[in-house]
């Protein structure tokens, strides 16, 4: 075999792996999860750093990673004296998500579906209340920042939907979950956040080999048994196209000196 028949061989043997290799996955670990929470009656107060239920006096919250990343709070105030038998309570959580099984630079659409509520009655006007957020950042930024209370419905309302957005398969997200109740003298409070973060189907129907991953200890469930929900908004995801062409753009342009 002549010496020029030998690198032509070695070139397409090279070349069939490159072509034959899985698509890598991702190479990093995702951040681990925050938990983190502060309860507080008069004089007295409890923290929290991971997934549970936690109580103090007329205050609860569950906090929940593995099967989905939940958040719940739970304030009733017990005496008509603000000063006793009353409080408030903060949750939070915050972890990141990404995608296996894709090379570097891929703009994949995404949905993700959640319920932030918040309920509160009973108590003096504007000293029960219940307010929760839910922000997701697709590692550029915010992409979608909702906030719902109790004390101002028609201001920032509750929200059950999904919306649509993008992300580059080798950037690493972040959602936000955090929840707040305040009870004073016979009021009840509730908050309640719950995410699920997915690959737009049709997407995925093309490129089977994308996946979501998440950080260790928190689930990405679908809500209704597993189902995935039909996208109920597209604004969000145009904006998100829009934003990571101009990423990628930056990121194409040469260097200068």
């Amino acid at each position: 075999m002549s010496t020029r028949t030998l690198q032509t061989s070695l070139v397409a043997a090279l070349a069939a792996g490159c072509l034959c290799a899985p698509l890598a996955a991702r190479a990093a670990p995702l951040p681990d999860a925050v938990f983190g929470a502060t309860l507080g009656t008069f004089n007295t107060s409890q923290s929290y750093s991971a997934p549970g239920t936690y109580a103090l006096g007329n205050l609860s919250t569950t906090v929940s990673g593995l099967p989905t990343a939940t958040l719940t709070g739970h304030a009733t105030g017990t005496d008509v004296n603000v000063f006793n038998g009353n409080g408030s309570l903060e949750s939070s959580i915050v972890y990141s998500f990404g995608l296996n099984g894709a090379p570097a630079g891929v703009v994949v659409p995404m949905f993700v579906s959640f319920t932030l509520l918040t309920s509160s009655a009973g108590g003096p006007a504007f000293q029960d209340d219940a307010s929760a957020r839910f922000v997701l950042n697709n590692g550029a930024f915010d992409v979608i920042n909702l906030f719902s209370s109790s004390s101002d419905p028609l201001a920032h309302p509750n929200f059950t939907g999904t919306l649509g957005f993008s992300q580059l398969s080798d950037a690493v997200g972040r959602v936000s979950l955090q929840i707040d109740v305040r009870a004073i003298g016979g009021g009840v409070a509730d908050a309640f956040v719950d995410p699920y973060i997915f690959i737009d189907p049709d997407f995925l129907a093309r490129h089977p080999e994308y996946s979501v991953a998440v950080s260790a200890g928190i689930g990405n469930a679908a809500p209704g048994g597993g189902t995935v929900p039909e996208p109920a908004s597209w604004a969000l995801m145009v904006l998100g196209f829009g934003a990571l062409g101009a990423a990628l753009r930056r990121r194409a342009r040469p260097q200068t000196a």
